[in-house]
């Protein structure tokens, strides 16, 4: 894809938010919206744009936080909502419920691999099965509340959100 500078400055104030709003909400815990915005930006500035802004962001939250296990899960989880998006966009998916649920359903696998990663990085000479069941019952509370808030914030916001007039003239998303 060849880059041109409203692909840069699309890219780079998408990233830019990504980051500000994840800082901005960081003192209630697994309470985001990067999800909310990931979908977003793939349906209005397309997949490329958000596939960039997406690992951009990745690599500042590197810079801040350090290189952790938590990094793979982000690499794998944020990209798969950006492709995730673009396929049901892709099919003539409009109604925010379903975005909703198939974005509920990506986070309930994100604190399975979450975990997962965690122990097979971090758990050497365990019970493998009892050390998973363990570290993700540890985490439920938080998981739970991530799964809440990725589908109300996407159920209800996205619509509102993609009535802001930023898009290209042949890009108008309507979700109902």
């Amino acid at each position: 894809m060849n880059k041109t500078a409203k692909d840069v400055a699309y890219i780079g104030v998408a990233a830019a938010s990504l980051t500000a709003v994840k800082l901005a909400l960081s003192w209630l815990a697994n309470v985001e919206l990067v999800t909310l915005l990931l979908v977003f930006y793939t349906l209005c500035l397309g997949k490329n744009r958000a596939f960039f802004a997406c690992n951009v962001f990745i690599v500042v939250e590197v810079f801040i936080y350090g290189f952790g296990a938590w990094t793979i899960s982000y690499v794998l989880h944020w990209n798969f909502i950006v492709l995730i998006t673009y396929l049901l966009y892709r099919k003539k998916v409009r109604k925010s419920i379903i975005y909703a649920l198939v974005i509920t359903l990506t986070t309930l696998v994100f604190g399975l691999q979450t975990t997962l990663i965690e122990v097979l990085l971090y758990s050497f000479n365990t019970n493998f099965l009892q050390t998973f069941a363990l570290r993700y019952f540890m985490g439920l509370s938080f998981f739970l509340t991530h799964i809440l808030s990725a589908f109300i914030t996407v159920f209800f916001l996205l619509p509102l959100l993609c009535k802001i007039p930023i898009l290209d003239e042949e890009n108008e998303i309507v979700l109902y």
